[in-house]
């Protein structure tokens, strides 16, 4: 009975805290609620407004609920506001408030917009500077924050928008913060969980992200990263990925350009890439791009004063990608190169379950350097060569359709070959397409060959890259000893007209020596009659003719 009574005062007197704790809160609510503002102001060295008033929360963890808070940004910043929030909820420590010391313990966001602001001289509208108060002591342990947004405008470019369903900090004034977010990017869904430890002494100035862990759709990705906290700072991290899908997200891109002229009108905006200096690298253990898997892929990004520099690269050799752009007036200098060597036909996996699948290897050798505001202005002042080489073996229609001159193959094969009508790939023994590329235009000054077990077939012509235009022309040869006539063709003219996406052939055309080609093709038409044409015989090899006049050229 004694334990029983003792238990009861106890408790008594820890309701009678509770309550004198309400009764204070409600007295400085009634009472000071303007000294809360002015105090609040002060802490943080800036003007805060509760525009529409405080209500009290009665609960096991009393509240207040604070309605259109406004915090202002420095006299620097050229936006009007940090932050402002439709509602903020601050639950607060009883024991603290019994002193006349209000402590917040939780602050809880609904409906915000924050603007982060990047000024000169390292400036920063987030940073408050030393200012304290003894009348508001913020010790926050957990930051939530629900349907808002952040947008972050650096120094110079666009603003940027990140819209936050959910988010929730935990930790502060501890070793760790823990983060969870469910965020939203330009339609893309996130889930991000992390561990940050800041520098209690700033001597780093920088934000080290341990444990990330990122979920994009299908895509999981961890790993860890070091972010800068002031200016001139370098972003720094390694990320990790067991499967990486990027088809979604082409997709995606895919519904927002109407057409190719779109897409090629559209201009890269002058300040995409004013970020902070990075390194980062990414490893996928296999990456996915439209049903094509290659495995064991590194990027490697690195961004120094606006001028990138992307490596994509996988075990098998399969790719070797390389990406440089920088800005150079009047928009960007943009320079692609690629050497790998493909066994398509096993990396596309939709072709694996199937008897009929490619396996012709594939050379693709590109190296392109243009500069504009747009990707069609980029093609169009481009300089350098594209080349294609087919080995001998099956070459499928989907495999064409996956590679950048693959178009204009399928259409020839299928010009010559009648058996690609009821079968899903053809037997070449070679295809040769190499074009050099001079303000835009891809000439084939050294030729364009393929051979079949019936047929030699060389040609010429010209690629329009900004606009996809072509212009190619074909004479076939019959093999001596075969017999046969594939099409009823031997010894005839193909022309390869319209567009890369839409080809369009015409066999033995009227006028084709005479009327020659578009105005712009004139300098790879020019050789047909004299150099192309005249070096086709059923006897010759027409891929080697094409590689030895390229060998040639470059010695």
């Amino acid at each position: 009975m004694k334990t029983f009574k003792i238990t009861l005062g106890v408790l008594g007197v820890l309701l009678a805290i509770f309550i004198a704790g309400l009764f204070l809160l409600a007295d400085y609510l009634d009472k000071h609620q303007d000294l809360l503002v002015s105090t609040a102001s002060e802490a943080l060295g800036r003007e805060v407004r509760i525009e529409k008033g405080v209500t009290m929360h009665w609960s096991m963890t009393p509240s207040i609920a604070l309605d259109g808070v406004w915090v202002a940004n420095p006299e620097w910043a050229s936006g009007e506001y940090l932050a402002r929030a439709e509602r903020a909820v601050l639950q607060f420590d009883l024991a603290s408030l019994l002193m006349r010391r209000l402590e917040l313990r939780q602050i809880s966001l609904v409906k915000a917009d924050i603007r982060l602001e990047s000024g000169s001289q390292g400036r920063q509208n987030w940073a408050f500077g030393d200012k304290t108060s003894t009348a508001l002591a913020l010790q926050i342990d957990r930051l939530k924050c629900v349907d808002s947004h952040l947008y972050y405008r650096p120094l110079a470019g666009p603003e940027r928008q990140l819209a936050i369903p959910d988010l929730e900090l935990v930790g502060f004034g501890g070793a760790d913060i823990s983060l969870k977010a469910r965020l939203d990017y330009r339609d893309f869904p996130v889930s991000l969980s992390a561990t940050a430890r800041p520098d209690p002494a700033d001597r780093s100035g920088r934000l080290d992200l341990k444990n990330i862990k990122i979920q994009v759709g299908s895509i999981d990705v961890a790993g860890e990263m070091q972010i800068p906290l002031h200016q001139g700072g370098r972003l720094e991290g390694t990320l990790t990925s067991d499967s990486l899908d990027l088809t979604p997200f082409l997709a995606i891109r895919d519904r927002d350009v109407a057409d190719i002229r779109a897409l090629l009108a559209w201009e890269l905006d002058a300040d995409a890439l004013h970020y902070p200096d990075a390194a980062l690298r990414l490893e996928a253990g296999r990456l996915r791009v439209k049903g094509i898997g290659f495995d064991d892929v590194t990027l490697d990004a690195s961004l120094v004063s606006d001028h990138l520099k992307l490596q994509i690269a996988d075990g098998a050799k399969n790719l070797d990608i390389a990406l440089d752009l920088k800005p150079e007036a009047p928009g960007w200098r943009l320079h692609v190169r690629n050497s790998s060597k493909l066994d398509l036909g096993s990396l596309i996996e939709s072709e694996k379950t199937q008897d009929a699948r490619s396996v012709a290897p594939v050379v693709l050798d590109i190296d392109l350097s243009g500069r504009g505001r747009s990707l069609g202005a980029v093609l169009g002042s481009a300089n350098g060569q594209l080349g294609m080489v087919v080995g001998a073996g099956h070459f499928s229609k989907e495999v064409s359709d996956r590679l950048p001159l693959g178009s204009v193959l399928d259409s020839l094969i299928g010009a010559i070959d009648a058996k690609r009508k009821t079968e899903s790939r053809s037997q070449l023994e070679c295809a040769v397409l190499h074009l050099d590329v001079v303000d835009g235009i891809a000439t084939s000054r050294k030729g364009l060959a393929l051979r079949t077990e019936s047929l030699n077939v060389l040609g010429g012509g010209a690629i329009k890259l900004d606009t996809g235009e072509i212009d190619l022309h074909f004479k076939t040869a019959q093999r001596k000893g075969v017999g046969i006539s594939i099409s009823g063709l031997a010894d005839d003219f193909i022309r390869l007209s319209g567009t890369l996406r839409q080809p369009k052939v015409e066999v033995n055309a009227v006028g084709f020596l005479t009327q020659g080609g578009a105005a712009w093709a004139t300098g790879g038409l020019s050789l047909l009659a004299d150099s192309i044409f005249s070096r086709l015989t059923a006897s010759t090899n027409p891929c080697e003719s094409v590689m030895k006049a390229d060998a040639s050229q470059q010695d």
